[in-house]
């Protein structure tokens, strides 16, 4: 729900020389939400507090917990290990909600004041396995897709100065059934979360090919490039370049 397109990863800088550097830390456009988060745990999704994303709800009797990491490293739940069998009661594509441990964070940030007519993306490298996100008591979407990046685009929900940003985390959904695999099954927030800023006209996407010429002498790169233009100068519309 509401979750940008997928695209290659990569970094956004203001200027050439920061981005040469490639110092992803000395970067203005970006605002780490690492650290500590306010954290509730609950086995079953009826076990989970309603209204925790609201503005005013008092989480002050909630622990904290770092992101990212795994709720079960923090003393929550315990690791699943399995190969051949599923860690849950197979009925695809439902799962059982009787035993469904989700965590439910909140953490606030303070927007920065040079960000003024820029688009804004809330960036997860990865939520497991499945989770809605909350800007300031509105939903911002939904994702799945536990090791992939997911992007949405809050521009409209944030407001000057201080926000709240609010997960609600799923051990298991629908997409638990594709991703079974040889490995342990852990929840929550396992990677980075980024505010990024971008200009209205930005680079969205991109594709880099390296080959050689016929003489194999020379080195031969194609470069497809996908621009997106989000400005009221004109109507929307992205634009490929090869």
């Amino acid at each position: 729900i509401n979750r940008e397109p997928m695209r290659s990863w990569f970094h956004v800088y203001d200027t050439p020389d920061k981005a040469l550097a490639g110092n992803s830390c000395a970067n203005n456009l970006s605002l780490t939400l690492n650290g500590e988060w306010k954290f509730f745990f609950a086995d079953a999704p009826k076990g989970r507090p309603v209204g925790f994303e609201k503005p005013g709800f008092d989480d002050s009797s909630w622990k904290k917990i770092m992101v990212p990491s795994n709720w079960e490293l923090a003393g929550y739940g315990y690791a699943n290990y399995t190969n051949s069998r599923y860690p849950f009661p197979v009925n695809p594509p439902y799962i059982d909600q009787s035993y469904n441990p989700n965590g439910s964070y909140n953490h606030t940030f303070d927007l920065p004041a040079d960000w003024n007519n820029k688009e804004l993306y809330l960036q997860f490298g990865g939520v497991s396995s499945a989770f809605y996100v909350y800007v300031n008591g509105k939903l911002a979407g939904y994702a799945e897709d536990t090791k992939l990046m997911s992007e949405f685009n809050v521009t409209k929900l944030v407001t000057p100065g201080k926000n709240k940003i609010s997960l609600w985390v799923l051990k298991w959904c629908d997409g638990s059934y594709l991703e079974d695999q040889d490995f342990f099954r852990l929840g929550g927030i396992e990677r980075d979360i980024k505010l990024i800023a971008r200009n209205k006209v930005m680079i969205r996407d991109f594709s880099a090919k390296a080959s050689l010429d016929a003489n194999y002498r020379s080195g031969v790169l194609n470069l497809d490039v996908e621009v997106s233009n989000l400005s009221n100068k004109r109507s929307e519309n992205v634009v490929s370049y090869i």
